[in-house]
């Protein structure tokens, strides 16, 4: 049910319970009634028509818990409609939350069938992020309704009460004002003391509705109403933080600072009294001289010896566990391995701290209102020689001895966990492009023999940590495999010459792959011209170089984070040829790329070579049809067909083995 609401979620326990445990509850008093709009249009080519969202929230009593009331009302139009609406999810938290249902109703024919007493209900232990290794211990109430037919119409209420205590009587939340499918009516109204003092933004709305604000005595009420509300579409390659769906967010923290107050004391080590296994740990970086090492080692130390488990309970979903607690139970997320990493390096002496980042909202982060709510992740600070670094105790597979390699930057802003800070820039300095660097060589010894093929590919930076993390979790002969499943079709035919083999330059963090091949198929006889022919492609670059399929936009399209990737092909030719000319080279810089494709002739070799680099992660929208027709144009280089034709006849069987008897031709742009 309300599917447009909820996300799904892992069932990892199913608990049935008996029809009669589910309670009514009288809806609240605080509570305004809104009812549901008649269904007299019936949406294309959805499944549900969504009559009703109607959510109200009451800020009034800190003491028993903030309280948020939900009331739905929707229409099934197929029989996927009917699989939704016929189920209620309610998740809640229960170390801090309780939850009662008011209203659980079929209509029919304008007859309301009350569901209380037929209804089936299990409750589940739910963790929707049970793959990332983050355990929050959520419940949810699922309910089946029975008796659904196609033209009725679903209405559902019900009271979650109770807040995190993590966040005190701070008030800061955002709600949603659209998504992906139509709803006729959505009502959201707040109910706040009038103390606090309420900030609010509204995003990626451009509608006539208004929010309205009053206030009488010691109350606050903020009110969103709108009818007709139209489908917000995703358009295809929009980057995460211009989301597309408007949303509301409402805050009582008066600036960033107060925010990073807030965290301060969650991330507070005043208290911190070192246990045994701390003390074993600070010994090991305290007999280190070079005060870089104290902090890589200690970086090697959490990252490697405490496993990323979150058990994110109640306030432990802001708030770190202590060191000895992490170091006790060898296993943390990133705000426990970030606290007990803080904890050793300052009592080095030196200066670390905890910073929140968004991985998702990126330069975004700067529009939004202070909120506590806006951070998914922990990394940490460290200032060492005048310079500010960036590592993260969550990464696995890092490798490098030098703050310059492992200090990182990539989520635009952060806030520091320290006293009075501000919402602050990440040093570009730090900033550092993946590379990939793939040479391939192919020497040839007759032209309708077997050519042998060898490609060497290098990776740096974040690249170089993903296939150090690949390799490690997959056989490299299923990765072996793979890489020649691709030649056998590319080429019509091949074979591993001899084994793969890795190299792992950890000291620089360089990671470098090698396959060696015999390819079938390399040059193509072709009766017409006659002659043999190939193909120049660089087939590394083409995949970041991808054309965008929509050009009409309202939101960026998104190119990728920094990227600098080079392929370089040598062709070893068995004979010296006749040189016809060589295609010219060709440079497209622009604000958003930089491609280079340019060609060198060593007589009976030569070497192509391919470079792309990104200056920018997206193109806005008023800009992706120029971007489309530069790329397009810049395309064009990324691929060269070769013939070899011969003075005299020249056959299949007959390669012509005479010295200066070929003559080399070029076509740019072309595919065999």
């Amino acid at each position: 049910m309300l599917r447009i609401f909820f996300s799904g979620f892992c069932l990892l326990l199913s608990i049935y319970l008996p029809a009669d445990t589910i309670n009514r509850y009288p809806v609240p008093g605080w509570v305004e009634t809104i009812d549901a709009p008649a269904a007299e249009r019936l949406p294309a080519d959805q499944e549900t028509q969504y009559l009703l969202v109607d959510e109200q929230r009451n800020f009034l009593n800190s003491q028993k818990g903030y309280a948020k009331f939900y009331h739905y009302a929707e229409k099934p139009l197929n029989q996927d409609g009917l699989m939704n609406s016929g189920r209620v999810e309610i998740t809640f938290y229960p170390q801090y939350q309780s939850v009662q249902l008011h209203k659980l109703t079929i209509w029919r024919n304008n007859k309301a069938m009350d569901k209380f007493s037929t209804a089936r209900s299990s409750l589940l232990d739910v963790e929707d992020s049970a793959d990332s290794h983050l355990f929050s211990e959520a419940k949810q109430y699922l309910i089946i309704l029975d008796d659904l037919r196609l033209g009725d119409t679903v209405e559902v209420a019900y009271t979650i009460t109770g807040s995190n205590p993590v966040f005190g009587s701070h008030i800061n939340y955002f709600t949603g004002l659209g998504w992906g499918v139509p709803v006729d009516r959505i009502y959201k109204r707040a109910l706040l003391p009038a103390n606090h003092r309420i900030k609010t933004k509204i995003f990626g709305y451009q509608g006539d509705a208004q929010l309205h604000t009053e206030t009488k005595g010691s109350q606050q009420t903020l009110v969103w109403q709108q009818d007709n509300v139209p489908m917000y579409s995703y358009e295809e390659d929009t980057p995460y933080d211009e989301d597309p769906y408007p949303k509301l967010e409402v805050t009582d923290f008066n600036s960033w600072k107060d925010v990073s107050d807030w965290a301060t004391a969650l991330f507070s080590l005043d208290r911190f009294s070192p246990g045994t296994k701390w003390q074993n740990w600070h010994q090991k970086l305290s007999i280190m001289k070079n005060g870089e090492q104290k902090i890589l080692t200690a970086l090697k130390m959490v990252q490697e010896q405490i496993r990323y488990v979150g058990i994110e309970v109640g306030q432990n979903s802001h708030k770190p566990h202590s060191p000895n607690e992490t170091l006790s139970l060898s296993y943390g997320d990133c705000k426990d391995k970030t606290l007990l990493m803080v904890s050793l390096l300052r009592a080095e002496g030196i200066d670390a701290w905890p910073a929140l980042v968004n991985t998702r909202e990126g330069a975004a982060l700067k529009d939004f209102l202070p909120s506590a709510k806006l951070f998914d992740h922990v990394i940490t600070a460290v200032q060492w020689q005048g310079k500010q670094y960036f590592i993260d105790p969550t990464k696995s597979y890092q490798a490098g001895n030098t703050l310059a390699v492992l200090g990182y930057t990539g989520y635009h802003y952060h806030l520091p966990v320290k006293a009075g800070s501000d919402l602050a820039a990440m040093p570009r300095l730090q900033s550092k492009s993946s590379d990939i660097i793939v040479h391939e060589t192919v020497t040839t010894f007759k032209y309708n023999l077997p050519t042998r093929m060898t490609v060497t590919s290098t990776y740096t930076g974040n690249e170089a940590d993903y296939q150090r993390y690949r390799f490690s979790n997959q056989s490299h002969q299923e990765i072996s495999q793979t890489y020649l499943n691709y030649y056998d079709r590319e080429f019509g035919g091949a074979s591993i010459a001899e084994d793969l083999s890795i190299s792992d330059n950890t000291a620089e963090n360089i990671f470098s792959v090698t396959e060696s091949y015999w390819l079938q198929g390399f040059w193509k006889f072709n009766t017409e011209r006659p002659g043999y022919e190939y193909e120049v492609y660089g087939s590394t670059i083409d995949s970041y170089m991808k054309l965008p399929r929509q050009l009409s936009r309202k939101y960026s399209h998104f190119i990728s984070s920094p990227k600098d990737i080079t392929h370089i092909l040598d062709i070893n030719y068995p004979y010296i040829f006749k040189q016809q000319d060589l295609p010219e080279t060709h440079t497209e810089d622009n604000e958003f790329f930089r491609f280079e494709a340019s060609t060198v002739d060593y007589g009976h070799k030569q070497r192509f070579i391919f470079h792309y680099q990104n200056h920018r992660d997206r193109v806005p929208a008023d800009q992706v049809r120029n971007y489309y027709n530069m790329l397009d144009k810049a395309r064009d280089y990324l691929f060269y067909t070769y013939w070899i034709t011969m003075d005299n006849p020249l056959s299949e069987t007959d390669p012509g083995d005479l010295l200066f008897r070929q003559t080399l031709n070029i076509s740019r742009g072309e595919q065999l």
